[in-house]
Protein backbone atom coordinates (compact mmCIF):
# COMPACT_ATOMS: atom_id res chain seq x y z
CA UNK A 1 0.00 0.00 0.00
CA UNK A 2 2.63 2.72 1.06
CA UNK A 3 4.82 1.81 -2.54
CA UNK A 4 1.41 2.62 -4.42
CA UNK A 5 0.82 5.87 -2.37
CA UNK A 6 4.44 6.45 -3.43
CA UNK A 7 4.08 5.20 -7.25
CA UNK A 8 1.44 7.57 -7.17
CA UNK A 9 2.85 10.67 -5.88
CA UNK A 10 5.51 10.24 -8.61
CA UNK A 11 2.83 10.36 -11.23
CA UNK A 12 1.08 13.65 -9.02
CA UNK A 13 4.39 14.97 -9.08
CA UNK A 14 5.16 14.00 -13.53
CA UNK A 15 1.85 15.51 -14.30
CA UNK A 16 2.19 18.64 -12.35
CA UNK A 17 5.57 19.12 -13.60
CA UNK A 18 4.07 19.09 -17.32
CA UNK A 19 0.44 19.22 -17.04
CA UNK A 20 -0.04 18.46 -21.02
CA UNK A 21 -0.28 14.95 -21.31
CA UNK A 22 0.64 15.02 -25.13
CA UNK A 23 3.68 16.79 -24.52
CA UNK A 24 4.50 14.60 -21.37
CA UNK A 25 4.65 11.83 -23.57
CA UNK A 26 6.73 13.48 -26.52
CA UNK A 27 9.31 14.66 -22.80
CA UNK A 28 9.31 10.92 -21.40
CA UNK A 29 10.05 9.13 -24.86
CA UNK A 30 13.00 11.14 -25.06
CA UNK A 31 14.10 10.80 -21.68
CA UNK A 32 13.86 7.23 -21.83
CA UNK A 33 14.19 6.28 -25.15
CA UNK A 34 11.32 4.49 -25.78
CA UNK A 35 8.25 4.77 -27.87
CA UNK A 36 5.09 7.19 -27.20
CA UNK A 37 2.79 4.09 -27.01
CA UNK A 38 4.92 2.64 -24.26
CA UNK A 39 5.14 6.41 -22.43
CA UNK A 40 1.65 5.89 -22.28
CA UNK A 41 0.72 2.83 -21.49
CA UNK A 42 2.85 3.69 -18.13
CA UNK A 43 0.96 7.08 -17.45
CA UNK A 44 -2.25 5.01 -17.88
CA UNK A 45 -0.81 2.35 -15.25
CA UNK A 46 -0.94 -0.29 -17.09
CA UNK A 47 2.89 -0.64 -16.93
CA UNK A 48 4.65 0.63 -14.35
CA UNK A 49 8.06 2.50 -14.19
CA UNK A 50 10.93 0.90 -13.73
CA UNK A 51 13.14 1.92 -10.47
CA UNK A 52 16.14 3.13 -13.08
CA UNK A 53 13.24 4.85 -15.41
CA UNK A 54 12.02 7.56 -12.01
CA UNK A 55 15.47 8.34 -11.29
CA UNK A 56 16.32 9.51 -15.08
CA UNK A 57 13.22 11.10 -14.97
CA UNK A 58 13.55 12.67 -11.81
CA UNK A 59 17.10 13.72 -12.49
CA UNK A 60 15.43 15.24 -15.90
CA UNK A 61 12.54 17.01 -14.45
CA UNK A 62 14.13 17.93 -11.41
CA UNK A 63 11.70 15.95 -9.50
CA UNK A 64 12.87 15.78 -5.75
CA UNK A 65 12.45 11.86 -4.99
CA UNK A 66 13.35 13.09 -1.22
CA UNK A 67 9.70 15.28 -1.36
CA UNK A 68 8.02 12.12 -2.41
CA UNK A 69 9.45 10.29 0.34
CA UNK A 70 8.79 12.73 3.41
CA UNK A 71 12.71 13.27 3.57
CA UNK A 72 12.65 16.89 4.31
CA UNK A 73 10.78 16.17 7.91
CA UNK A 74 12.43 17.41 10.76
CA UNK A 75 13.54 13.80 11.69
CA UNK A 76 15.65 12.91 9.33
CA UNK A 77 18.59 15.98 8.43
CA UNK A 78 18.06 15.75 4.27
CA UNK A 79 20.94 16.54 1.85
CA UNK A 80 19.43 17.62 -1.47
CA UNK A 81 20.85 15.98 -5.09
CA UNK A 82 21.12 19.20 -6.92
CA UNK A 83 21.94 17.32 -10.83
CA UNK A 84 22.24 20.71 -13.04
CA UNK A 85 23.01 20.36 -16.75
CA UNK A 86 26.15 22.52 -17.04
CA UNK A 87 27.24 21.83 -20.70
CA UNK A 88 23.50 22.40 -22.40
CA UNK A 89 21.68 24.42 -19.50
CA UNK A 90 18.16 24.64 -19.67
CA UNK A 91 16.54 28.18 -18.76
CA UNK A 92 15.57 26.65 -15.14
CA UNK A 93 18.83 25.31 -14.42
CA UNK A 94 20.65 28.45 -15.47
CA UNK A 95 17.63 30.50 -13.07
CA UNK A 96 18.69 27.87 -10.50
CA UNK A 97 22.41 29.00 -10.62
CA UNK A 98 21.88 32.44 -11.03
CA UNK A 99 19.85 32.58 -7.96
CA UNK A 100 22.57 31.18 -6.22
CA UNK A 101 25.03 33.68 -7.46
CA UNK A 102 22.38 36.44 -6.42
CA UNK A 103 23.00 34.99 -2.57
CA UNK A 104 26.42 35.48 -2.73
CA UNK A 105 25.96 38.74 -4.54
CA UNK A 106 23.99 40.35 -1.51
CA UNK A 107 26.17 38.89 1.33
CA UNK A 108 28.36 41.78 0.61
CA UNK A 109 26.01 44.01 2.25
CA UNK A 110 26.04 42.32 5.40
CA UNK A 111 28.41 42.65 8.14
CA UNK A 112 29.39 39.14 8.63
CA UNK A 113 29.57 36.37 5.34
CA UNK A 114 32.35 33.26 5.34
CA UNK A 115 32.48 30.92 2.97
CA UNK A 116 35.05 28.03 3.34
CA UNK A 117 36.14 24.77 1.06
CA UNK A 118 38.38 22.08 1.86
CA UNK A 119 38.84 18.94 -0.99
CA UNK A 120 40.91 17.76 -3.83
CA UNK A 121 39.40 19.72 -6.70
CA UNK A 122 40.13 23.28 -7.02
CA UNK A 123 37.36 25.53 -5.78
CA UNK A 124 35.06 27.03 -8.33
CA UNK A 125 35.62 30.63 -7.27
CA UNK A 126 38.94 29.69 -8.31
CA UNK A 127 39.31 27.88 -11.30
CA UNK A 128 36.35 29.61 -12.96
CA UNK A 129 37.79 32.64 -13.57
CA UNK A 130 39.98 31.03 -16.18
CA UNK A 131 37.83 29.90 -19.51
CA UNK A 132 40.02 26.75 -20.14
CA UNK A 133 39.99 25.12 -16.81
CA UNK A 134 36.24 26.47 -17.09
CA UNK A 135 35.51 24.01 -19.96
CA UNK A 136 37.70 21.82 -19.03
CA UNK A 137 35.93 20.81 -15.34
CA UNK A 138 32.55 20.87 -18.28
CA UNK A 139 34.20 18.13 -19.94
CA UNK A 140 35.11 16.11 -17.12
CA UNK A 141 31.77 16.50 -15.43
CA UNK A 142 29.81 15.60 -19.32
CA UNK A 143 32.36 12.22 -19.35
CA UNK A 144 31.82 11.42 -15.72
CA UNK A 145 27.95 12.45 -15.30
CA UNK A 146 26.51 12.25 -19.22
CA UNK A 147 25.26 9.40 -21.14
CA UNK A 148 27.91 7.24 -23.13
CA UNK A 149 26.50 9.04 -26.12
CA UNK A 150 26.83 12.50 -24.98
CA UNK A 151 30.60 11.73 -24.64
CA UNK A 152 32.55 14.79 -26.56
CA UNK A 153 36.06 16.19 -27.21
CA UNK A 154 36.90 19.08 -25.29
CA UNK A 155 36.90 20.83 -28.84
CA UNK A 156 33.59 20.77 -28.52
CA UNK A 157 32.60 21.70 -25.11
CA UNK A 158 31.67 25.38 -24.70
CA UNK A 159 30.47 28.18 -22.01
CA UNK A 160 27.10 29.74 -23.27
CA UNK A 161 27.02 33.40 -22.87
CA UNK A 162 24.07 32.87 -19.84
CA UNK A 163 26.18 30.69 -18.13
CA UNK A 164 29.57 33.12 -18.44
CA UNK A 165 27.37 35.54 -17.26
CA UNK A 166 26.64 33.66 -14.24
CA UNK A 167 29.70 32.65 -13.14
CA UNK A 168 31.02 36.19 -13.42
CA UNK A 169 28.59 37.09 -10.95
CA UNK A 170 29.74 34.43 -9.06
CA UNK A 171 32.90 35.36 -9.01
CA UNK A 172 32.60 39.29 -8.43
CA UNK A 173 30.06 38.29 -5.29
CA UNK A 174 32.70 35.78 -3.65
CA UNK A 175 34.84 38.33 -3.79
CA UNK A 176 32.74 40.14 -1.60
CA UNK A 177 32.58 37.61 0.93
CA UNK A 178 34.30 38.74 4.36
CA UNK A 179 35.89 35.77 5.66
CA UNK A 180 37.16 33.07 3.15
CA UNK A 181 38.59 29.77 4.03
CA UNK A 182 40.41 27.26 1.20
CA UNK A 183 41.64 23.88 2.35
CA UNK A 184 43.20 22.39 -0.33
CA UNK A 185 44.72 18.88 -0.70
CA UNK A 186 49.27 19.30 -0.86
CA UNK A 187 48.16 17.17 -4.21
CA UNK A 188 45.56 18.60 -5.46
CA UNK A 189 47.33 19.98 -8.91
CA UNK A 190 49.29 16.61 -9.20
CA UNK A 191 45.34 15.53 -9.81
CA UNK A 192 44.50 17.75 -11.89
CA UNK A 193 47.71 16.85 -13.89
CA UNK A 194 46.85 13.15 -14.08
CA UNK A 195 43.39 14.05 -15.20
CA UNK A 196 44.64 16.32 -18.04
CA UNK A 197 47.36 12.95 -18.84
CA UNK A 198 44.56 10.87 -19.15
CA UNK A 199 42.09 12.60 -21.26
CA UNK A 200 44.96 13.24 -23.73
CA UNK A 201 45.94 9.19 -23.84
CA UNK A 202 42.73 8.75 -24.91
CA UNK A 203 42.10 11.60 -27.34
CA UNK A 204 39.64 13.41 -25.88
CA UNK A 205 42.40 16.87 -25.44
CA UNK A 206 45.02 17.30 -28.22
CA UNK A 207 48.46 18.73 -27.45
CA UNK A 208 47.50 22.48 -27.81
CA UNK A 209 44.81 22.42 -25.48
CA UNK A 210 47.14 20.56 -23.02
CA UNK A 211 49.22 23.73 -23.87
CA UNK A 212 46.41 26.12 -22.84
CA UNK A 213 45.09 24.48 -19.78
CA UNK A 214 48.84 24.24 -18.82
CA UNK A 215 49.16 28.10 -19.30
CA UNK A 216 45.52 28.93 -17.55
CA UNK A 217 47.10 26.50 -14.35
CA UNK A 218 50.02 28.64 -14.25
CA UNK A 219 47.88 32.02 -14.58
CA UNK A 220 46.06 30.46 -11.77
CA UNK A 221 48.90 29.54 -9.61
CA UNK A 222 50.39 33.08 -9.94
CA UNK A 223 47.57 34.86 -8.86
CA UNK A 224 46.76 31.91 -5.47
CA UNK A 225 50.47 32.99 -4.75
CA UNK A 226 49.39 36.57 -4.44
CA UNK A 227 46.18 35.96 -2.61
CA UNK A 228 48.29 33.90 -0.68
CA UNK A 229 51.35 36.34 0.18
CA UNK A 230 48.60 39.35 0.55
CA UNK A 231 45.72 37.24 2.81
CA UNK A 232 43.09 38.71 0.91
CA UNK A 233 41.69 39.04 -2.77
CA UNK A 234 43.65 41.61 -4.81
CA UNK A 235 41.36 44.25 -4.68
CA UNK A 236 39.33 44.39 -1.40
CA UNK A 237 40.63 43.69 2.29
CA UNK A 238 38.27 40.84 3.54
CA UNK A 239 40.64 38.50 4.36
CA UNK A 240 41.21 35.03 2.50
CA UNK A 241 43.01 31.71 4.48
CA UNK A 242 44.70 29.37 2.30
CA UNK A 243 45.77 25.96 4.07
CA UNK A 244 47.55 23.04 2.91
CA UNK A 245 46.41 19.80 3.93
CA UNK A 246 49.29 17.17 4.87
CA UNK A 247 46.58 14.60 4.53
CA UNK A 248 44.69 13.36 1.05
CA UNK A 249 40.78 14.85 1.38
CA UNK A 250 39.33 12.59 -0.80
CA UNK A 251 36.04 14.64 -0.51
CA UNK A 252 35.10 18.33 -1.49
CA UNK A 253 33.15 20.09 1.44
CA UNK A 254 31.41 23.94 1.36
CA UNK A 255 29.56 25.78 3.48
CA UNK A 256 28.60 29.54 3.16
CA UNK A 257 27.33 31.30 6.37
CA UNK A 258 25.61 35.01 6.75
CA UNK A 259 23.40 36.14 9.60
CA UNK A 260 20.27 35.10 7.39
CA UNK A 261 21.25 31.56 5.59
CA UNK A 262 23.32 28.79 6.04
CA UNK A 263 23.95 26.38 3.10
CA UNK A 264 26.57 23.25 3.42
CA UNK A 265 27.56 21.27 0.60
CA UNK A 266 29.38 18.17 -0.76
CA UNK A 267 30.75 17.94 -4.31
CA UNK A 268 29.77 14.74 -6.42
CA UNK A 269 29.94 14.48 -10.26
CA UNK A 270 32.60 16.94 -10.45
CA UNK A 271 30.05 19.84 -10.55
CA UNK A 272 27.23 18.75 -8.99
CA UNK A 273 26.56 19.48 -4.93
CA UNK A 274 24.62 17.44 -2.43
CA UNK A 275 23.20 20.78 -0.19
CA UNK A 276 21.68 21.15 2.90
CA UNK A 277 19.91 24.09 4.47
CA UNK A 278 19.58 21.91 7.55
CA UNK A 279 21.35 23.65 10.93
CA UNK A 280 22.70 20.60 12.67
CA UNK A 281 24.19 19.76 8.70
CA UNK A 282 25.65 22.89 8.52
CA UNK A 283 27.24 22.86 12.03
CA UNK A 284 28.72 19.47 11.45
CA UNK A 285 30.35 20.29 8.16
CA UNK A 286 31.81 23.34 9.15
CA UNK A 287 32.92 21.77 12.37
CA UNK A 288 34.63 19.16 10.21
CA UNK A 289 35.93 21.43 7.84
CA UNK A 290 37.85 24.19 10.57
CA UNK A 291 38.65 20.87 11.97
CA UNK A 292 41.40 20.03 9.20
CA UNK A 293 43.15 23.11 9.75
CA UNK A 294 44.78 21.13 12.86
CA UNK A 295 46.11 18.98 9.78
CA UNK A 296 47.29 21.80 7.62
CA UNK A 297 49.85 24.19 7.02
CA UNK A 298 48.33 28.02 6.88
CA UNK A 299 50.56 29.74 4.00
CA UNK A 300 48.51 33.05 4.14
CA UNK A 301 50.48 35.95 5.06
CA UNK A 302 52.65 33.99 7.24
CA UNK A 303 54.61 30.92 6.87
CA UNK A 304 56.44 32.45 3.54
CA UNK A 305 58.73 29.42 3.75
CA UNK A 306 56.34 26.88 3.50
CA UNK A 307 53.67 29.47 0.95
CA UNK A 308 57.39 29.54 -1.63
CA UNK A 309 57.88 25.59 -1.35
CA UNK A 310 54.51 24.96 -2.15
CA UNK A 311 54.21 27.00 -5.42
CA UNK A 312 57.50 26.34 -6.83
CA UNK A 313 56.60 22.63 -6.25
CA UNK A 314 53.32 23.00 -8.29
CA UNK A 315 54.79 24.82 -10.94
CA UNK A 316 57.59 21.82 -11.07
CA UNK A 317 54.50 19.61 -11.30
CA UNK A 318 52.55 21.36 -13.97
CA UNK A 319 55.86 21.57 -16.77
CA UNK A 320 55.53 17.55 -16.69
CA UNK A 321 52.31 19.01 -19.29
Amino acid sequence: MKSKILYNGFLDALRKKVPQNAVLANQLAEILTIEKEAVYRRLRGEVPFTFFEIAAISRELNISLDGLIGIGSTITRSFQLRLMEYVQPSEEHIRTLDTLAELVVRSQELPESEIAYAGNMLPSPLFLAYENLTRFYHFKWLYQYGRETDVKPLAQVHISAEMDEVYRKFIRGTRQIRTTYYILDYMIFQYLINDIRYFESIRLITRPEVEQLRVDILRLLDDLERIAAKGEYLKNEHPVYVYISHINLATNYCYFETPEVTLSMIKVFTLNEIVSEDDESFGKIKTWVRSLKRLSTMISVSGERSRIEFFDKQRERIGQL
